[in-house]
């Protein structure tokens, strides 16, 4: 086959609509945005558009429109719509762009490939530099959706797909397309249909009406890297029939995929996600979380660095559904929190999860190690997390007493475990954001009576609008009013891997509090918080959390003790999922003080009752995650090696 090869650049000009039109204006910068054709083999190509912010501010939500001389039939990295124009809108995690920072997107399609005209939000608009509004410059929003669940386009896909990029091209990306005839295709818990017009290749993988029910391929990656794979799939059904997608037995990641329905079994859409894959063989299974079963699925495209595909280590086949009532996976780590391979540790390179990794996410100093500071007394460690330049600090093993309140864009990890903070953590303030705390105990000072514990410190206060903060691998115990609080416009929170409990009898136990009091009303619209992997044991009294005004989600918990747990107040909503509660005859879920949103529990279990009760409507989490069943998450929580509390070594 003769193929061509192109690097074609073009940039466009467009008119950004300002939101405030009344921002205060010293200079202009320009924006911009690139169409790039990275492949071409004659009945198809592959091409990217970059968008760069060239202006002096950040710049939230970009939204680009092009009419195309070929037919798009897949993206990635963005939300597709329209059919020639053709528009691109952000995803919730590249929306956002600091000055000088760039975002792309790629796409495939069919027909002959020319460099289009793109216009756009950020297209050669003239943008102030002097403002400082919080409000977003551009006029559209980035995307509600997940990453890893966007429907990216409903026109069939073509069939053919470069296996490998011309040398000449500025990109780095391949794609590889599986179908259910060819190697790579392993094994389909159903049977492989051709009744619906509109799939490629020879026909379509149709699984059986059951959860569980599974697809599973093969890739051979050339590269320990970031791939976006692509399901074009038809669901002619009447909801969403979404998958949990599991990469190498959960070694390398779970994932939810959201399959919304498509209108008809003809009509054949595309979902995309992110995922990392390791060098040489890889395996992905995605099972159906509801009991239809998956939607037809007519083909697996692989988008990122060269892959081929990969060994089943049998012939593909088609085979009865398991029984099992969900998707399993060994993986002791969150879905979005990437594992680093080596049981017992931690990595510098971990991802915040989450709430945290919303509307920019949350990054702390960093990831290079070699520009760590590291402490081991309390005056040092003061010293180093204050400030709002970036920084990791590093502790050594010890105690370090006192009240420790981090500067922005810090990261504080325990080298080992038997850090301890003696005394509390603060976090607050509109200036404290961008916040990472790992492997690390915390131990309130001891109280005695109600009221000296009441009016005592918090053992961790996030609040007064700080956000951005992920806490991970944390035990905190004995905090003399709460052991950790969010308050007063306090958001974007999550809580991994962390532990609360208390080691001496008190009148106070009072653990988790979300929100102060009914007249909180600041908090209306924040404290998005996500509790994970985490455990509340010994001696808790109450709160659980209990809250008012936010959007919590409780994700494959255990509770062990006697106490009250979820306490869903004035406009709250709780979605609690794979939770384990080992408090006998105690409700899961109750009401006080101003009406609640809502509350919901799912694939929950345990001694306590109405553990998977619902009522009101709640929320649904904008990020990618998975559920585990609610007995591996207790196991994994429970484990010596790296479970909850700070019982890690950082990978070095």
């Amino acid at each position: 086959m003769n193929i061509k090869h192109y690097k074609l650049i073009k940039r466009s000009g467009c008119s950004l609509l300002l939101a405030n039109l009344a921002l205060a204006v010293s200079s202009f910068a320009w924006a911009d945005c690139s169409y790039t054709i990275t492949n071409n083999w004659g009945s198809g190509f592959t091409g990217e558009i970059k968008v760069t912010n060239n202006t002096n501010q950040t710049v939230n939500g970009w939204t680009v429109t092009w009419k195309d001389s070929a037919t798009i039939t897949s993206s990635w990295n963005a939300t597709l719509s329209g059919s020639n124009p053709y528009t691109a809108t952000a995803l919730s995690w590249n929306g956002t762009l600091a000055p000088n920072a760039s975002a792309s997107f790629g796409f495939q399609g069919t027909g002959n490939a020319s460099v289009a005209t793109v216009t756009g939000s950020l297209c050669g608009a003239a943008v102030p530099s002097s403002s400082k509004s919080s409000t977003p410059v551009s006029s559209a929003a980035p995307s509600s959706k997940a990453a890893s669940s966007v429907v990216v386009s409903s026109t069939p896909a073509s069939s053919v797909a470069p296996s490998s990029k011309a040398t000449s091209s500025a990109a780095t990306n391949t794609s590889l397309i599986l179908q259910e005839d060819q190697s790579g295709f392993c094994s389909v818990n159903g049977t492989i249909d051709s009744n619906n017009s509109g799939y490629t290749g020879s026909g379509f993988a149709n699984t059986d009406n059951t959860q569980g029910a599974a697809i599973t391929w093969a890739v051979n990656a050339s590269s320990s890297s970031r791939y976006t794979l692509v399901f074009r799939f038809a669901n002619g059904g009447s909801s969403a029939r979404n998958g949990s997608l599991v990469i190498n037995g959960g070694s390398n990641g779970n994932y939810t995929v959201e399959l919304p329905t498509t209108g008809s079994w003809t009509n054949w859409q595309t979902a995309s996600i992110e995922v990392d894959l390791v060098q040489g063989n890889n395996n992905v299974k995605l099972s159906a979380l509801s009991a239809e079963g998956l939607p037809n699925v007519d083909s697996l495209t692989l988008v990122g660095a060269a892959a081929t595909p990969g060994s089943c280590g049998t012939t593909a086949s088609s085979t009865p559904a398991s029984s099992s009532s969900a998707p399993q996976s060994s993986s002791s780590v969150a879905s979005s929190t990437p594992s680093n391979n080596n049981p017992g540790t931690i990595s510098i390179t971990d991802k915040a999860p989450g709430w945290a990794s919303m509307n920019g996410g949350t990054t702390g100093g960093g990831t290079d190690l070699s520009k760590a500071v590291t402490v081991t007394n309390m005056s040092a460690l003061k010293s180093a997390v204050s400030g709002s330049s970036s920084k990791i600090v590093l502790v050594a093993p010890g105690v370090y007493d006192g009240t420790l309140t981090p500067g922005a864009n810090t990261t504080i990890i325990g080298t080992k475990p038997g850090v301890i903070i003696s005394g509390n953590i603060s976090i607050s303030g509109s200036d404290k954001y961008n916040i990472i705390v790992r492997n690390i105990a915390v131990r309130g000072k001891q109280c005695g009576s109600y009221e000296e514990c009441r009016a005592g410190a918090d053992g961790v206060y996030i609040g007064s609008g700080a956000h951005h903060v992920w806490f991970d691998h944390v035990d905190v115990a004995d905090g003399q009013d709460g052991n950790f609080d969010v308050t007063r416009s306090g958001d974007f929170v999550t809580c991994s891997w962390c532990k609360f409990h208390y080691t001496y009898n008190k009148e106070h136990k009072f653990s988790n509090l979300i929100a102060g009091s009914d007249s909180e009303t600041e908090s209306r619209g924040k404290l998005n918080i996500t509790y994970m992997f985490s455990m509340w044991g010994d001696m808790v009294g109450s709160r659980q959390p209990r809250g008012r005004f936010g959007k919590v989600h409780m994700l494959n918990n255990y509770h062990k003790n006697t106490g009250d747990m979820h306490g869903v107040g004035k406009e709250m909503q709780l979605l609690a999922e794979g939770c384990t509660y080992d408090n006998p005859g105690k409700p899961a879920f109750f009401t006080m003080g101003g009406a609640h949103t809502g509350w919901k529990g799912i694939g929950n279990e345990g001694t306590a009752k109405n553990v998977n009760d619902s009522t009101g409507s709640v929320f649904k989490p904008p990020y990618s995650y998975s559920v585990m069943p609610a007995s591996q998450a207790k196991a994994a929580i429970l484990s010596s090696k790296c479970g909850v509390g700070n019982t890690c070594d950082l990978k070095m």
